[in-house]
């Protein structure tokens, strides 16, 4: 499917969950582009866990222990439609522990925030993601398979407790990804070229390395104010 020139949800001006889900599909137990086990943790993705009861996109995780594993629900949402070339724009406050977009909460270990494309097991994969244990660290990714990649990262300080507008730019050469307007980072390597869907995740980790340390009992939320896509011309 060919994407349309320009593509914006604003999902505070969506008056209920099914006029977000013509466009959108909530993933339940595994979804795309999910890695379920992280660690000693049995992971699952809810519908039930995405809501916008605040005004806003809001995915919830949840994680509780028993014994050495580590039970994560957390939630994802992926667009119907294929993208390719543009540029791609969230605007997100990453997973805390705040029930609402504004108001007082931290990250916590074992979570992962994730706005990013996605298709046939990372044969497009442009990422903006952040780990519970290191909530400060904005790590940007791109895959044109699983085992074809390019990293790096920089500080956003405060991502887990404000809101800040994450753009890549995305065209045959080059990413160029953005934080509050200003150019972070630019990746020449490994630079995918199908189309892909659209997703927003936030799922659990048990983990001494990527995502951290399971947090029993916590529940984290990330908040997406809107999403927008304008096609290369």
């Amino acid at each position: 499917m060919r994407a349309r020139i320009t593509e914006k949800v604003t999902f505070g001006r969506i008056a209920n969950l099914p006029d977000v889900f013509n466009e959108w599909i909530r993933e339940q137990g595994y979804g795309e582009g999910f890695r379920m086990g992280v660690g000693v943790n049995s992971g699952t993705l809810s519908a039930e866990h995405v809501d916008l009861s605040t005004g806003m996109l809001r995915l919830k995780l949840t994680q509780s222990v028993s014994g050495p594993l580590a039970n994560s629900t957390g939630a994802e949402i992926r667009s119907k439609q294929l993208f390719g070339y543009g540029t791609y724009v969230w605007v997100a406050r990453a997973a805390s522990t705040s029930a609402t977009p504004h108001g007082a909460g931290s990250a916590v270990s074992g979570t992962v925030t994730d706005v990013f494309n996605f298709i046939n097991d990372s044969e497009t994969e442009i990422d903006f993601e952040y780990q519970g244990q290191s909530p400060a660290t904005l790590e940007m990714t791109n895959y044109s398979t699983v085992s074809h990649n390019r990293s790096s990262s920089t500080t956003v300080p405060g991502a887990d407790s404000s809101f800040h507008e994450y753009k890549f730019v995305w065209s045959a050469g080059k990413i160029e990804f953005y934080v509050d307007g200003t150019l972070v980072s630019t990746h020449t390597e490994h630079i995918p070229s199908a189309p892909a869907a659209v997703l927003i995740n936030l799922w659990g980790t048990n983990s001494t390395s990527f995502g951290g340390v399971a947090s029993p009992g916590s529940t984290s939320y990330l908040y997406v104010s809107t999403f927008s896509y304008t096609a290369s011309r």
